[in-house]
């Protein structure tokens, strides 16, 4: 019966996870899978879907899906508290967090600006918003905007520091990212990836940048 009626409205999520469960009662679990996908392809916070998909891959033993279970079943937890309380940190984080795993960023921005909007002190958040725009939005202004906003409210903060570096790497302004670097590597000499990080950007320095533009072709990543 399902099988028909998706022929005739292939773009409807229900179809498919009404179809997923009549396969997953079967025992056809890998088929059941497959339908539930679809249907959260087409309507990614279906919340049946998002639970049985869960169900049938928690069962499966490897532990690349029992990850990704745990993520649908805790996204599904951070709906229902969003529910309660829209303003919700906690819900509103995980959230991002979980959609930015899944390379979802236009997605978790937006319940980041939400998290902000209401906490913008939220280490946490302004980090991971700061990731997505390094390497999703590839916005290194906004980038560093929030990287400051957290060396302002923990001037200590390594991640934010050493990335803070980066960002001035990637613009290919090497001598303010070797003074960062010097910087932060005086509060933390024990990290040696940032040592090795202020290595990479002195050889750069001292082979001299039209030199190794040549050579490297494009902005190049220390991470």
């Amino acid at each position: 019966m399902y099988h028909r009626a998706l022929e005739y409205d292939e773009r409807n999520p229900d179809l498919h996870f009404n179809l997923g469960v009549v396969l997953m009662d079967q025992g056809r679990n890998n088929e059941a899978l497959e339908q539930f996908n679809k249907a959260l392809d087409i309507e990614p916070d279906h919340e049946k879907a998002l639970e049985l998909s869960a169900m049938v891959m928690q069962d499966s033993g490897t532990p690349n899906q029992k990850h990704l279970a745990r993520l649908r079943l805790e996204r599904i937890v951070d709906r229902k508290a969003l529910l309660k309380n829209p303003s919700s940190r906690e819900a509103l984080y995980n959230l991002a967090l979980l959609l930015s795993e899944q390379l979802r960023e236009a997605e978790a921005i937006t319940f980041l600006d939400q998290l902000l909007k209401n906490y913008p002190g939220h280490i946490n958040g302004l980090l991971l918003l700061a990731d997505v725009n390094v390497n999703y939005l590839k916005n290194l202004d906004t980038a560093e905007e929030c990287y400051m906003k957290v060396l302002q409210l923990d001037a200590s903060n390594q991640k934010a520091h050493h990335n803070l570096c980066v960002v001035y790497f990637e613009r290919q302004d090497y001598e303010k990212a070797e003074h960062c670097f010097v910087n932060i590597l005086s509060m933390h000499p024990d990290v040696t990836y940032i040592q090795h990080h202020l290595d990479v950007v002195r050889n750069i320095l001292k082979q001299g940048q039209s030199n190794v533009f040549g050579h490297l072709g494009g902005p190049q990543s220390v991470s």
